[in-house]
This record gives C-alpha cells, sequence and structure tokens, in this order.
C-alpha cells in the first residue's frame, strides 16, 4: 500500500505497471533467502575467527557446563522445572 501511495505521489500521471504485483507477490520469498545467506555467512565467519583467536568451546568445558547447570538445577527448583520443560520439549 505504501508503494502504491509513493508511486502515485511522485508519478501522478503514470498508471502502476502491472507487474508490480508480481514484484510484490516475490519480494517476501527473495528477502527471506536473503537473510537466510547473510545469517549463515556471519555464523560462518565468526566460527572461523573463533577457531583462529582459539575461543571455541573443548569437549571437556561442555560436559563442565552441563554438570554446572545440573548443579544450579538441584539447588534451585524453578530452574530445575525450566530445564525439565525444555527436556520435554526436544
Amino acid at each position: 500500500v505504501m508503494t502504491m501511495t509513493i508511486w502515485a505521489s511522485v508519478f501522478p500521471s503514470v498508471p502502476l505497471p502491472s507487474t508490480f504485483a508480481f514484484i510484490v507477490a516475490t519480494d517476501w520469498f527473495i528477502d527471506r533467502f536473503q537473510t537466510l545467506v547473510n545469517v549463515t555467512c556471519d555464523t560462518v565467519v565468526c566460527r572461523i575467527v573463533a577457531e583462529l583467536v582459539g575461543e571455541t568451546i573443548e569437549d571437556e568445558d561442555r560436559v563442565s557446563l552441563v554438570s554446572a547447570v545440573d548443579d544450579l538445577a538441584s539447588h534451585n527448583p524453578k530452574v530445575k522445572k525450566a530445564l525439565e520443560s525444555s527436556y520435554a520439549r526436544d
């Protein structure tokens, strides 16, 4: 609607082109694809930089993180309940 209003304001004597409907119908798909490519490329670059700088999480650290979360859950019932509902969704 905004594009049609802008078109009518800028080109008052020229009717809206017939290809406008096609552009509007396909633009959302092209935008989603561009976003997908952008996020994927950003993720890959972040992973490469993390590997070069040495900021990746080792397997031992992952196990330590899981045990720390489990330890926190054993002392806090709200965290335990949230984890249980999260595990139920998986």
